[in-house]
């Protein structure tokens, strides 16, 4: 009779050890990422698993707490999360940065995306990361410098009080509100015969696209175009 007890009670205390150890454990999802910026105005994307310009963060749903972080180039493509609910942020770290009038400034890229981890499998999360502002190239027709022994360009952005001036071989980036910006461009030229010439034009931007803004022989005129 003693011995059943005995017998009794170590089952008892194996069940509850047991039971106590499963509670106390996490349940473990594995996450895949495949994580590329997109070029502008491009359905295509990288097809690097994490690309090497972008910081990635894993933040609780709320957004309220920051769990993990990888620099540019150190993202894993797979890390070990529990079960559970997240929000992936991804970005090239210039995202905030404000860009003055002597900057031409660079391309920001920008994505947030909430994700679900289901136990004990691979769960992959694709994300592409859109450029959030808007760029604007010059370009010149072949010949132009025979006729014209000088040139500037501008760009003002007219929401607020940037101004870049800039060359045929730059690209200058403009931040976007609400997904566009207007810029109001000048080209302003002295011919051989020492004639000046100045013409300006206005341009509805969007973010994510690269637009190039041409000298008409044609006309004598600017005109802009979609990359």
């Amino acid at each position: 009779m003693m011995k059943n007890k005995l017998i009794y009670l170590l089952s008892l205390l194996l069940m509850v050890t047991s039971c106590s150890h499963t509670a106390d454990t996490p349940l473990l999802g594995t996450l895949e990422l495949s994580i590329a910026v997109e070029q502008p105005i491009s359905s295509t994307v990288s097809t690097r698993a994490v690309d090497a310009e972008l910081q990635v963060e894993v933040w609780s749903v709320d957004g309220a707490t920051m769990l993990h972080q990888f620099t540019p180039g150190q993202s894993p493509n797979r890390m070990t999360l529990e079960a559970g609910s997240y929000l992936l942020k991804a970005f090239t770290p210039n995202y905030q940065t404000t860009y003055g009038n002597d900057e031409l400034g660079e391309a920001k890229y920008y994505a947030e995306k909430a994700f679900s981890i289901e136990a004990a499998v691979v769960n992959r999360i694709s994300c592409p990361v859109p450029m959030t502002n808007t760029a604007v190239s010059l370009i010149l027709p072949e010949g132009f410098n025979t006729w014209f022994k000088n040139y500037s360009f501008s760009i003002k952005q007219q929401t607020s009080s940037r101004n870049v001036s800039m060359t045929v071989d730059q690209t200058a980036y403009f931040d976007c509100t609400d997904g566009a910006t207007s810029l109001l461009y000048t080209l302003t030229s002295v011919n051989t015969d020492d004639e000046p010439n100045s013409d300006s034009g206005t341009l509805s931007a969007s973010a994510g696209t690269h637009y190039r803004i041409t000298y008409a022989w044609e006309t004598k005129s600017i005109t802009w175009e979609e990359e």
